[in-house]
């Protein structure tokens, strides 16, 4: 209380006398003021009276003076926390973060700062450390693995109470922890005191502040305040923080989304365009390096049991080793192999700690690796190896999307492969309708020739000379009727003017050779010559030809209508004759219609033949451009 003791102390202090008085002030006390004599006093009521003014007027002043130092702590405090917080406010990265929390002089003095993020998958706490400030520079973790928060005691500290700072002043001799879990982190680490800040925000975890020292570290009251005062602020703002990454992040796929659905797309025209199986995978490998650059993205193709890499993706990295353009399917350790033995999708997310799989070829720091079969039906033809440097990258929607690349690549294949049959069967075909024109017209032609030269023969022998000349010239005709065929067979087989002088003069030549072969009349409606790859004008010249040889065989037509337009979307091409006609929906054996059909279906257009017994014939063909 206020009450002045004043006694005789030499039972107690071996002093004469003593006066002691409390200090009081606002309801609190200060503290005490003793005053010791070596000789003995007695104590009146004015002494008493004096010493209480005294106490009074001692304990006011010390009130003031702890009154002043408080608001000054206040002061500097608020002064200090308004400093940091807009210092945070401007942060735009957690390098930024950690060298705002580094203006409070108690953070800045510590050895490590660590700013770690937490995150809930599947009901697992998983911690990722992101930054950290040590010796005044603030840098980002490097290659630093996502760590699961499996219990032990060090993260029940801050995981079980949100709403304190767990602080370890030495780690060596904390009860809090087990001895067992105390001897490993003091062997891994080099941290002996901790300040755990739990960052909890939104009625959820943000993640947590480690604030570590390398030797035992003994905690003031400020300190105490700073890290509780650190506890209430800055959840906010990695709240913020880590929203703004989500958005970002958001926003970064679906752009990424878009620019792979445009790759897919440019692809998907490329295989509606291409038919040609190595100019196509040529095509398809340069678009998805162009397309993906984030990823190393190889086609091989199973051949003879080797899978085997298609040249233009070859040399993909400087020190690319030969020896993985060609992989034996009995080779194990292969990723690849083992995705083409069992057809399926095969991921490894962390390929450099895999012991089963090496990783074939090493793409620069690269982490993980999916494997997709192609698959033509139920025919494995051959793998798509897709590598990243980001651990467990493979996940939805990024394998959905490599997956449709594969799906598409495959079809590709598929049709590209179902042409070149399809070529193969009308070489076939051609040769076979080349045997039987050259055996029913240059051979016949060539036993006339014999037989006329034989006749010429025998009246030079019998001297009849006036009947020489009419054998001559028959002779000189049917060499000349089959010379002409002989050309026009080696015509249809290889256009040269098609190659050297384009389509519309192409066409225009097989025309002429129809008119004066079997006199019927043509008339011709042509575009300018249009910018298309030799292979399509090829297969429209190849079209028109085969109308063309169809009318002369069957129709019986004595006038023929051709029309080539170049629209902007699509080369319209019109066949109309005067002929006999016929039913199309009776069934019909003709291969030059069943060949038309195929090329144009082979362009991806459409083929229509409008005809009637009697009626003539008209066919319509909508290729796209």
């Amino acid at each position: 209380g206020d009450e002045v003791i004043l006694l005789d102390a030499r039972h107690y202090t071996g002093a004469g006398s003593r006066a002691v008085l409390n200090l009081n002030g606002r309801g609190a006390s200060l503290g005490a003021l003793v005053f010791d004599w070596e000789q003995t006093n007695y104590f009146n009521d004015r002494d008493r009276y004096l010493y209480q003014a005294l106490a009074q007027q001692i304990a006011a002043v010390m009130d003031s003076i702890q009154l002043f130092e408080q608001i000054n702590l206040r002061a500097e405090r608020a002064e200090r926390r308004l400093r940091v917080n807009g210092a945070l406010s401007q942060a735009t990265d957690e390098l930024q973060i950690l060298a705002a929390l580094a203006e409070y002089p108690q953070l800045h003095r510590a050895d490590w700062l660590t700013l770690a993020y937490l995150d809930v998958v599947n009901t697992a706490l998983l911690l990722e450390p992101i930054a950290y400030y040590s010796e005044g520079e603030p840098q980002y973790w490097q290659g630093v693995i996502t760590q699961v928060v499996d219990g032990c005691s060090l993260d029940d500290l801050w995981v079980q109470q949100p709403d304190q700072v767990a602080l370890i002043e030495n780690i060596a001799a904390d009860i809090r922890i087990p001895p067992a879990e105390r001897t490993q982190h003091l062997a891994q680490k080099k941290t002996r005191a901790l300040a755990l800040v739990p960052l909890f925000s939104n009625g959820r975890y943000q993640g947590v502040l480690y604030v570590a020292w390398f030797q035992p570290h003994l905690f003031s009251e400020d300190e105490k305040y700073v890290f509780e005062e650190v506890r209430q602020s800055l959840p906010a703002f990695i709240a913020s923080r880590r929203a703004y990454l989500a958005q970002e992040k958001t926003r970064q796929e679906t752009e990424q989304r878009a620019h792979e659905l445009a790759a897919i797309a440019q692809i998907s025209a490329l295989i509606s365009s291409i038919l040609d199986e190595d100019l196509l995978l040529e095509k398809v490998a340069e678009v998805t390096r162009a397309s993906f650059p984030h990823y190393l993205m190889l086609i091989y193709l199973l051949v003879d049991g080797w899978l085997v890499r298609i040249a233009p993706q070859q040399h993909v990295y400087p020190d690319d080793d030969p020896s993985t353009y060609r992989l034996p399917m009995f080779l194990e350790t292969s990723l690849m192999v083992r995705a083409a033995q069992t057809r399926q999708i095969l991921v490894v997310d962390d390929i450099p700690n895999n012991t089963q799989y090496r990783l074939l070829p090493l793409m620069v720091g690269a982490r993980s690796e999916m494997v997709v079969p192609i698959l033509a039906g139920d025919e494995v033809v051959g793998v798509v190896d897709v590598q990243c440097q980001a651990v467990g990258h493979f996940a939805d929607p990024d394998a959905r999307v490599v997956q449709t690349l594969v799906d598409m690549i495959a079809v590709a294949i598929q049709n590209a492969r179902l042409y070149r049959q399809a070529r193969q069967l009308a070489v076939s075909e051609e040769r076979n309708r080349l045997a039987r024109e050259l055996h029913d017209s240059v051979s016949q032609a060539l036993y006339g020739i014999v037989l006329g030269a034989n006749t010429a023969q025998t009246l030079l022998q019998e001297k009849r000379y006036d009947q020489l000349e009419g054998a001559v010239t028959y002779v000189l005709s049917l060499a000349k009727a089959g010379l002409d065929e002989i050309r026009a067979s080696i015509f249809d087989l290889r256009p040269v003017v098609l190659q050297d002088q384009g389509l519309i003069q192409a066409i225009t030549s097989q025309v002429n050779a129809l008119q004066i072969r079997h006199g019927i009349e043509v008339n011709l409606e042509l575009c300018s010559e249009p910018d298309l790859p030799f292979q399509i004008k090829e297969e429209i010249y190849r079209m028109v030809r085969e109308a063309l040889h169809n009318i002369v065989k069957h129709a019986q037509a004595t006038q023929v209508s051709v029309m080539l337009q170049n629209c902007d979307t699509a080369m319209e091409l019109l066949i109309v004759d005067n002929g006999v006609g016929f039913d199309p929906a009776r069934p019909y054996t003709s291969l030059g219609l069943k060949s038309m059909r195929e090329r144009a279906a082979a362009l991806k257009g459409t083929l229509t033949i409008d005809s009637t017994p009697g009626g003539g014939t008209r066919i319509t063909a909508s290729l796209p451009m």
